[in-house]
């Protein structure tokens, strides 16, 4: 009886282990671009959007750019930061920078996992997180 219910435990713990382990996933390859949602006032910031550019090679992340834009789709970069109030530039360049960040951080971890946002760019990581996984899962290949 002992050595029944040991066979039975171990093979659900066995179970457990292999079901709940991390599944891999694949991607296509090439390169694909993906618009954010507009990022606007439930973040007090001035609205806009981020697009992704991703390159997927071999089931890896090889080249990613995140470019910022304003509503009309003009491009935040240094011109966009000194067009704006003196009381604002400075948290807006930060913003700018540490959007540029995270494609590499995103690229260096092949995902999320180890690094954190920048504080001074909270909404921006949070929106450029969701526009990835956005990306990544209309890019998932269905196993057949």
């Amino acid at each position: 009886m002992k050595k029944t219910i040991a066979v039975l435990l171990l093979i659900f713990t066995l179970t457990v282990f292999f079901g709940c382990a991390e599944q891999k996933v694949s991607y296509m390859e090439g390169t694909f671009l993906e618009k954010s949602d507009t990022l606007g006032e439930e973040y007090g910031v001035e609205a806009g959007y981020g697009v992704i550019n991703l390159t997927i090679k071999g089931d890896r992340f090889t080249i990613c750019e995140y470019t910022l834009c304003d509503v009309d789709g003009g491009l935040k970069d240094n011109y966009y930061v000194y067009s704006l109030p003196v009381s604002q530039q400075k948290k807006a360049l930060a913003v700018i920078e540490a959007g540029r960040t995270y494609c590499d951080k995103f690229i260096s971890h092949q995902g999320f996992k180890g690094w954190d946002p920048d504080p001074e760019a909270k909404a921006t990581y949070e929106q450029f997180k969701r526009t990835m996984e956005k990306l990544l899962k209309r890019l998932e290949k269905t196993e057949e």
